[in-house]
């Protein structure tokens, strides 16, 4: 369900709803556009903190970021990126990634 709402906020981000640089709505307020429950929202914001869509700042909120130019915006904006599944095997991919890289560093 969270990866389903992070595809419906970064749709909105987009589409010009938000500009980077520009905070999101309160929570609330987005629970409400998405009709979802806080703990999904979060997770679903997790999400696109993760890929560098938006920043979550404790105690200030979330923003958003500037277009990253690496693959996944260009994936994004070619519609590559169709499923909620689509988004979480390139997050999981990352991970995957990412902490073999994390792991050669300290050797």
């Amino acid at each position: 369900m969270g990866e389903q709402v992070a595809m419906q906020i970064a749709a909105m981000i987009a589409d010009g709803r938000w500009k980077p640089g520009e905070k999101l709505p309160p929570e609330a307020e987005l629970c409400r556009a998405v009709n979802v429950g806080r703990s999904t929202l979060r997770e679903a914001l997790k999400s696109l903190a993760f890929i560098g869509m938006v920043r979550m700042r404790a105690g200030d909120g979330t923003y958003v970021t500037e277009p990253p130019r690496g693959i996944l915006d260009r994936m994004l904006a070619k519609g590559l990126l169709k499923t909620e599944k689509d988004l979480a095997d390139v997050c999981e991919t990352r991970m995957i990634i990412e902490t073999e890289l994390a792991g050669l560093a300290a050797e």
